[in-house]
C-alpha cells in the first residue's frame, strides 16, 4: 500500500513538472507585458469643443524647422493683419523678446435659436502663441459668445452660454468647432510662408 502510494505521488508530482513546464512561456510572456496604459478622455463640452481646466481650448504645438523665433513671430503678424482689418487694436501683448503674442478676434456664426428663428450670434475668443526657433504653440480660447434676446445684448462665457438647452446648443458648439478648425488651418498654412523684410 505505500509502494503504490509513493507511485501515486511520483506520477501525480510528474503530471504538476509537465504543466508547469507547458506554461512556462505563458507565464513569461504575461510577465513581460506590460499593463494596458487607459488615457483619460479629453474633455469636451457637450463632447464637441476640447477643454483644458474647465475652458474650451484648442491648442497644439507646430514645428517649422527652417524658421527663427522672430520670423514665425513675423509671419504670425502677417496672417492677422491679413484677415483682421483691425489688427493693431487686436493686438494685446507683442513681446518679441520672450516670444509671446495674444490677439483678440471674433467671427459670426448662425443659430437656431427656435425652430423657426436662425440669427446670426458673434463668438469672441483669444489667440495666445508662443514663439521658439523652429516652433510655436497655440491656444484658441476664453471663448465668449454674444446674442440678441429681446432687445438686449448678452455676452456670456462658451461653457456656460445657453447652458439648459443642451440639445440645442451642441448643434451651435458643432458649427462653432468647424469655424474655429478653419481659422487654424488657414493660420497653419500661413506660417509656412516665408516673408521678407521687417514687420
Amino acid at each position: 500500500m505505500n509502494k503504490s502510494s509513493n507511485g501515486l505521488k511520483i506520477r501525480i508530482n510528474h503530471l504538476f513538472l509537465i504543466l508547469l513546464i507547458s506554461f512556462l512561456p505563458i507565464i513569461s510572456l504575461l510577465a513581460q507585458t506590460p499593463p494596458p496604459t487607459t488615457q483619460p478622455a479629453q474633455d469636451l463640452l457637450e463632447g464637441v469643443l476640447p477643454m483644458t481646466d474647465g475652458k474650451v481650448n484648442y491648442s497644439a504645438v507646430v514645428e517649422i524647422p527652417e524658421a527663427k523665433k522672430g520670423e514665425l513671430q513675423a509671419r504670425f503678424h502677417k496672417w492677422f493683419a491679413d484677415v483682421n482689418n483691425e489688427a493693431k487694436e487686436a493686438i494685446q501683448l507683442d513681446d518679441k523678446e520672450s516670444g509671446e503674442m495674444v490677439v483678440r478676434t471674433q467671427f459670426l456664426i448662425q443659430w437656431q435659436s427656435t425652430f423657426m428663428d436662425v440669427v446670426n450670434v458673434r463668438v469672441f475668443l483669444a489667440i495666445k502663441v508662443s514663439f521658439k526657433d523652429g516652433k510655436y504653440r497655440y491656444q484658441y480660447t476664453d471663448f465668449q459668445v454674444q446674442n440678441l434676446i429681446e432687445g438686449k445684448l448678452y455676452l456670456n462665457p462658451i461653457e456656460t452660454w445657453n447652458a439648459s438647452r443642451a440639445k440645442n446648443r451642441k448643434k451651435f458648439f458643432e458649427n462653432v468647432d468647424v469655424q474655429v478648425k478653419a481659422i487654424i488651418e488657414n493660420m497653419n498654412i500661413g506660417m509656412k510662408k516665408p516673408i521678407k523684410g521687417d514687420w
